[in-house]
């Protein structure tokens, strides 16, 4: 078996990679003071609503140490007094007058994981969250939790953001991500043996009970057609499956897309999302987007909608296994169905009814003429054009022997014309190809950000935009990781990964997921995993 932490990550890859009957189970530096731009992460409190300017700013620095590093705030307020700085997770330094209207103050980490701090001044009170992380690599800044309505008791996963920051789209499921592992342990542990229906009906609270919103302001729109009262029905209008039919922990989940709001945070949230009969079952992952002048994107996704039985279309023609990759149109800021699902002719059958995504011709490319998977696809543009997709084959397994390991390596999909091609497949060479796994590709051009053994890395690229220079070992030099989760068997922050970059105001800044440790299951002894999103931005 793996590490838990290598678990946690496989798990969320399924979240991503949904489809069928199991849905997707898949900062900044200091700003000059007086400069209205808000940090793109958030960590600076802008104006109250209404107001016409700021009484309280608050930037966030990461000061390296031995051990943990510290966060330091630099706050600036109008008004008399001192500002007050409380951290339950830290411990909190002294105010430190840099000149009037102006201190720092450090606080000081106790473990890794989530550190939220208030900083209260001039009747104004600013609250945000710090990442203590394992490791952040020279030249990043403070990783943060993204601000907002982004991040809630449920998971969120499969976090993308569209190239000039303004948009962040999240996986959503109101469900305790470490219910997958609850319901594989075997029972005399605790857990559900993988059947919670036989020999005898399995209760556990994190199969069993929702945990965070499903309705407005945080969550408009969420399919609730499979919850009651607060619970899982594990059942399935769609696949046609009775309450209490389930045998499998199968949770709803939908993408939401966030509108970023001059202080940072990401608010406004709007469904993104196939219409399934209101079961959140059938769900895209790996979204990428190149943004139109007219509000559009181009839109790309991974899915398999033949997860666990045999799909039709309407016309009766069997449909195509295996994850592809799928491009279509969506508005931003606004609802968008990409597609509507209806019942088969039989149980656990299901149709296409409307589907107006295209499927990149990329061919077969899996095991001797079996699809092959393409997931977690990222849409790199070149010249205003769409110019290549990058995937990985995290499910390219051998049909012919179960326990096959996955390919894991990473691929660009080079095209002539988009989207129609031809398409030409290259295979990342050593040293972006290693031994370990190599998943969830964003190419800038000229660095490429993937998720290395549960942590965030970079490679460095120096070739042209071609497919025989991506093919080119010598263009490539080794990653190196940006940021790194606990190592060990205990720990609070137990994966790190899905990176997604943008630029905001000429900075970079790098999004991410990562879970983090709330609590343990007495019964079973695994660990209540919280999947959030996070941020970090690039130091100038």
């Amino acid at each position: 078996m793996r590490t838990l932490a290598a678990l946690i990550v496989l798990f969320a890859l399924a979240c991503d990679d949904g489809g069928g009957d199991a849905p997707p189970l898949t900062v900044p530096d200091a700003q000059a003071a007086g400069d209205a731009g808000p940090a793109a992460d958030g960590s600076t409190q802008g104006p109250a609503d209404g107001a016409t300017a700021p009484s309280l700013r608050v930037d966030v620095a990461r000061e390296p140490a031995e051990g943990l590093d510290r966060v330091v705030l630099t706050v600036r307020w109008s008004g008399e007094g001192e500002p007050m700085v409380t951290a339950p997770d830290a411990d909190v330094g002294p105010i430190v007058p840099v000149e009037p209207g102006v201190a720092t103050c450090t606080l000081m980490p106790r473990q890794t994981g989530e550190l939220p701090f208030t900083v209260q001044a001039d009747g104004q009170r600013h609250e945000r969250t710090a990442l203590v992380l394992h490791a952040v690599a020279e030249g990043w800044g403070q990783p943060m939790a993204v601000p907002g309505l982004v991040n809630t008791p449920g998971y969120e996963d499969g976090i993308t953001i569209t190239p000039d920051g303004e948009y962040l789209f999240v996986q959503y499921g109101p469900a305790y991500f470490s219910g997958f592992f609850v319901f594989g342990v075997p029972r005399d542990q605790g857990g559900c043996g993988g059947d919670r229906l036989a020999p005898t009906r399995c209760d556990h609270p994190w199969i069993d009970e929702t945990i965070g919103p499903v309705d407005a302001p945080a969550r408009p729109g969420f399919p609730t057609g499979r919850i009651r009262d607060g619970r899982w029905r594990h059942n399935s209008a769609l696949y046609q499956v009775p309450d209490e039919g389930a045998p499998n922990f199968a949770v709803s989940t939908i993408f939401y897309g966030f509108k970023r709001q001059p202080d940072g945070r990401f608010t406004d949230p709007f469904p993104v999302a196939f219409e399934d009969g209101d079961d959140g079952i059938v769900s895209p992952f790996g979204l990428s987007f190149q943004v139109q002048g007219d509000g559009t994107a181009t839109t790309l996704f991974a899915l398999n909608d033949l997860a666990d039985g045999p799909t039709v279309t309407a016309d009766g023609a069997r449909l195509e296994s295996g994850f592809d990759v799928y491009a279509t149109q969506i508005q931003l800021g606004q609802p968008n169905t990409l597609g509507t699902y209806a019942p088969g002719a039989a149980p656990l059958a299901i149709e296409r009814r409307d589907f107006p995504p295209q499927k990149l011709p990329f061919g077969d490319t899996g095991w001797d003429g079996v699809a092959g998977t393409q997931g977690n696809p990222h849409l790199h543009v070149v010249d205003g054009l769409p110019h290549s997709v990058w995937t990985d084959d995290e499910y390219d397994r051998d049909p012919a022997s179960p326990t096959s390991a996955d390919h894991e390596d990473l691929a660009v999909y080079v095209a002539d014309t988009w989207p129609d091609g031809p398409w030409t497949k290259v295979v990342l060479p050593a040293p972006v190809r290693g031994d370990g796994v190599e998943i969830q590709p964003t190419f800038t051009g000229r660095e490429l950000f993937f998720t290395k053994d549960y942590d965030v890395a970079v490679a460095d690229y120096t070739g042209p935009q071609t497919a025989a220079g991506y093919g080119d070992a010598a263009n490539w030099a080794p990653p190196r990781r940006i940021l790194a989760r606990d190592p060990g068997p205990v720990a609070n922050v137990t994966a790190v990964g899905e990176p997604t970059v943008a630029t905001v105001d000429g900075v970079q800044v790098l999004y991410f997921v990562y879970g983090v440790v709330r609590g343990t299951d007495p019964r079973t002894g695994f660990p209540d995993i919280n999947m959030q999103a996070g941020v970090v931005t690039r130091a100038p």
